[in-house]
């Protein structure tokens, strides 16, 4: 078995690394963009962040300026 030299261990090192960091790139650019694509959603929809046809706690005199009275 072949010694590894301190050169070649550190150019591993390096590019482990440097994989590492752009991995870690990576999911910190995608939970940014879920997390404004959330943010989107909710604002595209007022305050109803419940599905459709789901009990809400605005309904009837709540505070929400898209509310819906159902009496």
């Amino acid at each position: 078995m072949a010694a590894i030299s301190d050169d070649e261990d550190s150019a591993v090192r390096r590019f482990g690394m440097t994989l590492v960091a752009l991995v870690g790139l990576v999911l910190v650019v995608a939970c940014t963009n879920l997390g404004n694509l959330v943010l989107a959603r909710g604002s595209l929809h007022g305050c109803a962040s419940s599905p459709c046809g789901a009990p809400s706690a605005h309904r009837g005199g709540g505070s929400c300026a898209n509310s819906v009275s159902r009496a």
